[in-house]
């Protein structure tokens, strides 16, 4: 029975490694100039951004502001006030894949301490907790992500 199980994850090491040798592969053909601007932000490195270009796509027309953008991807906190009481600040719904690997490129930003980002996080974590600063961190990313594929330059620290 152990064999069988091992001879399973074997299968579906091998098809992970299938689907990420095709996905670089197509990603090298048609959007190699769009990795090679994502890859010159903090924290993103070439499979997040091989990520980030399936959900988000390579042209962002449809988004006129990148704060539509991080509406869309769920970043942009809600604020539900009635009569002076604040209700919630959570964060709303949006494409929860996109959010994912935002916060993981977050956390790899929030490690370098010589970068702005870096220093953003210190300073929110400092009145927040580190997870909604890495939220912060993650809605700065994408705003990053949207005037680094909008204008075609790539990221100046």
């Amino acid at each position: 029975m152990l064999k069988l199980h091992l001879e399973e994850l074997e299968m579906y090491e091998r098809l992970q490694k299938d689907c990420l040798n095709n996905m670089a592969r197509i990603c090298d053909e048609s959007y190699m100039d769009a990795i090679e601007l994502l890859v010159t932000i903090p924290g993103i490195k070439q499979k997040s951004a091989m990520t980030i270009l399936s959900e988000l796509g390579y042209i962002l027309s449809s988004f006129r502001t990148s704060s539509s953008l991080a509406g869309w991807a769920g970043l942009r906190p809600r604020n539900e006030e009635s009569a002076g009481r604040i209700k919630s600040r959570k964060i709303m719904h949006g494409n929860k894949f996109l959010r994912v690997i935002l916060v993981q490129c977050a956390w790899g930003a929030s490690r370098n301490k010589l970068s702005r980002l870096g220093m953003k996080f210190d300073e929110l974590r400092k009145r927040m907790s580190s997870q909604k600063a890495l939220v912060a961190i993650a809605r700065k990313l994408l705003v990053i992500i949207w005037n680094v594929l909008t204008k075609r330059e790539p990221y100046k620290a």
